[in-house]
Formats: structure tokens, sequence, C-alpha cells
């Protein structure tokens, strides 16, 4: 059985899992509409990954902390 601390570094050391919400989940949380939305990222209040190849009309990845940060 490994030592304490030496678990307690594997799991420091493995990669976290971020959460990621759509354009119109993430306007549900905040209560405001999708353009909101697209403005908040293009102004870094939100940070979003596009899916797909990157280019304009890709869907957003919303990540989930970048929208509670944002909760009022």
């Amino acid at each position: 059985m490994p030592h304490p601390s030496q678990s307690l570094t594997i799991w420091c050391c493995m990669p976290k899992t971020v959460k990621f919400v759509s354009v119109n989940e993430a306007g549900t949380f905040l209560d405001v509409c999708p353009q909101t939305v697209y403005n908040m990222i293009s102004d870094g209040r939100l940070t979003s990954y596009r899916k797909g190849s990157g280019g304009k009309g890709d869907r957003h990845n919303i990540t989930l902390k970048s929208v509670i940060t944002n909760i009022k």
C-alpha cells in the first residue's frame, strides 16, 4: 500500500476535468440572452472554446467555471 503522501502526489498531478455548457445553457444560468453571452465571450468575461476547426459558425463550449464566476 502506498504511503498517503504518495497517493496525494499522484492525485495532484492528474488532469482536471473541465465542464462545459452551451451558449443557451450559459444564458439560462446568467439570465441573459444568447447575444449577451456572445458579448461576454468577446470581452473576456466568459471563457469559451470552439468545437470543430475553430472557425466562424462552430459552436462554443463555455467553461462552467467562468459562468459560475459571472452569476450575480
